[in-house]
């Protein structure tokens, strides 16, 4: 399907629309410049750049950490997000990164799970920056990774919370939500902190490694998103 409709007037799509498990998906690019938005695709730093009509810049950053996961999040007045961090050996990997991206604290750390190629890169994040606020899935376990993260969110000093759905932090025009998880699966995997962030005509879903367990309890929840970070590493 390569038409679509735009005020009633038929539009031809650069990349065809697809249905995925029921969910009908469309290019990002059509979407956003529906709604006035720009487009930009860094393939060499995977990075998504919307700019909306106001000018005000929202950056998601997939930062290549090989097998793992790690987002930064570049939000107007220098706000920062950073969901996870990659594996052990990938710390500095993206403590590097963030400071080419002139990074200077920040507000807001998610570690969706507590396996390692998420949340083992964490501790050397801490250590390079001030991090105003840690939340995670609330979950313990017996491992060398997480007893570094935790020791790490502890001599920071900051507020350290369990993510609870309804949680939200307000950024200027944007907003960024915790929608799960809903109830304790018994498995990291599912019980991956799942949030929403919503600049208002684009949004975007970070699901961790969420399968399909967890995936159906946000059935009927605001889950539409322009962009989809798909769980478990696709």
């Amino acid at each position: 399907m390569k038409t679509a409709y735009k005020n009633g007037a038929p539009v031809t799509l650069d990349v065809p629309a697809k249905v995925v498990s029921g969910r009908t998906l469309v290019p990002l690019r059509f979407v956003s410049e529906f709604l006035g938005c720009e487009v930009d695709w860094d393939a060499k730093t995977q990075t998504v750049r919307i700019t909306s009509a106001s000018g005000a810049q929202v950056k998601v950053h997939f930062i290549d950490v090989g097998q793992g996961d790690s987002i930064y999040i570049q939000l107007p007045n220098r706000n920062d997000i950073l969901i996870d961090g990659g594996d052990n050996n990938k710390g500095s990997v993206v403590v590097g990164y963030l400071k080419d991206q002139r990074v200077d604290d920040i507000e807001l750390m998610i570690a969706t799970h507590m396996h390692a190629d998420h949340i083992g890169g964490l501790d050397d994040v801490l250590a390079a920056f001030k991090v105003e606020s840690v939340v995670d899935d609330g979950m313990s376990v017996d491992t060398a990774t997480y007893r570094d993260y935790l020791a790490a969110v502890r001599a920071e000093g900051c507020p350290h919370q369990k993510a609870m759905p309804g949680q939200s932090w307000a950024f200027g025009s944007c907003a960024f939500k915790v929608l799960g998880p809903v109830k304790d699966h018994g498995d990291a995997n599912n019980n991956s902190v799942v949030c929403l962030l919503d600049c208002g005509e684009i949004e975007f879903l970070f699901t961790g490694d969420a399968e399909a367990e967890a995936e159906a309890d946000l059935t009927g929840k605001p889950t539409a998103a322009e962009v989809l970070k798909v769980g478990y590493h696709g």
